[in-house]
């Protein structure tokens, strides 16, 4: 088994890391816990994880084990986060949706350095 982070390696995988960050983000929204901080740094890491669905699921899984709490929150935020992996599998590298964004870098790269100061701002004042 082996699950790897990818962190802006090239452009292109800068593009797709990004519409997988957008993919969880999305469901973190859904599911009404999308501006806690720790989060947001959990949908950046399943953005860039790398490996096979079980081995990104049961990663993600003790990942999450880091901020358990005793509740039934803790279980909806842990059904969305392995939903949310499940989803971005989805989403194919070289993909329609993946190489129609690449063409448009400068958006992406705004969209990367906006997400980035969203987060220290989160870090900041939370």
């Amino acid at each position: 088994m082996l699950v790897r982070f990818k962190f802006l390696d090239t452009e292109q995988w800068g593009v797709y890391a990004t519409l997988r960050t957008l993919i969880a983000l999305c469901l973190f929204a859904i599911g009404g816990f999308l501006f806690e901080f720790p989060t947001l740094i959990l949908a950046s890491l399943i953005g860039m994880i790398q490996g096979g669905l079980m081995e990104r699921i049961i990663f993600v899984f003790f990942m999450t084990l880091l901020f358990y709490r005793r509740s039934f929150d803790y279980l909806k935020k842990l059904a969305f986060v392995i939903l949310a992996v499940i989803s971005t599998s989805f989403l194919k590298e070289g993909g329609s949706l993946h190489l129609w964004l690449g063409q448009y870098l400068m958006v992406t790269r705004i969209a990367i350095a906006l997400w980035f100061l969203y987060i220290f701002y989160r870090m900041v004042y939370q």
